[in-house]
Order: C-alpha cells, then sequence, then structure tokens
C-alpha cells in the first residue's frame, strides 16, 4: 500500500507506465515505511543550509520540473547557497530525475567530472 500511494509521487506526471511499476515493485520490495518515515522526520528536523557556503568542491544540482517531492524552489535555494554550484532543471522528470532522465544526468555528470579533473590538472600547472 505504501509503494502504491508513494511512487506516483516521486516520478513526474509524464512518466511512463512501465517506469511507475517498475518504480513501485521496487519500493515495495525495498522501502519500510517505519525507515522512511524516520528519514523523512529527520530530513524536517535537520537545517544544514547555514554550512552550504564552507562547501567548496564544484557542485551540480539536478532536479526535475516536476517534483513533487522537494519541487525546485528547493532545487533553486540550495544551488543559491553553493558557491559556484551550476542547477541543471530536467524538463518533464520528477525527484527520482535519474530514472526519467538518465541521458541527461549521465551527460551533466561527465560534464562535471570532465570540470573538476580540469580544475585539478590546473591546480598542478606552475602559475
Amino acid at each position: 500500500a505504501f509503494a502504491a500511494a508513494r511512487a506516483p509521487r516521486v516520478l513526474s506526471r509524464a512518466a511512463a507506465p512501465a517506469l511507475r511499476e517498475q518504480v513501485e515493485a521496487a519500493m515495495a520490495q525495498a522501502v519500510r515505511p517505519a525507515g522512511y518515515r524516520m528519514a523523512a522526520e529527520s530530513l524536517v528536523a535537520t537545517n544544514h543550509t547555514h554550512e552550504l557556503g564552507a562547501i567548496a568542491a564544484p557542485t551540480l544540482i539536478l532536479a526535475g520540473l516536476d517534483d513533487r517531492v522537494t519541487g525546485e524552489p528547493e532545487a533553486r535555494r540550495l544551488a543559491a547557497g553553493l558557491p559556484g554550484a551550476r542547477l541543471v532543471l530536467l524538463p518533464e522528470a520528477g525527484h527520482l530525475v535519474n530514472q526519467e532522465a538518465a541521458q541527461a544526468v549521465n551527460r551533466e555528470l561527465r560534464a562535471l567530472w570532465d570540470h573538476a579533473e580540469s580544475a585539478d590538472s590546473r591546480e598542478g600547472e606552475p602559475a
């Protein structure tokens, strides 16, 4: 019952029926409602916003425009708090953006990796 109710919320409204079924099945098998509830309560009770500015690593914020769990405004707040963060909002994707837009996610992760590698190689060069 939990998976059937929650799975549609983590996907976009445009998600393919087969993906909805796959996510629901995975949640039914792996997610325990008590653990999920404790994790959700912890997320609500915890706020590390004041620490975001201390993160110096290249950061990519990927979010689906149809994310009904955390949503675009939260992605924008997170990106605004991280120095130099890059925000990518993917249309027709929900909270499970990696499931609905895997190619775009992989492309963005590769770009982040390449950027980080080139920054590392420049640090080793003489000034």
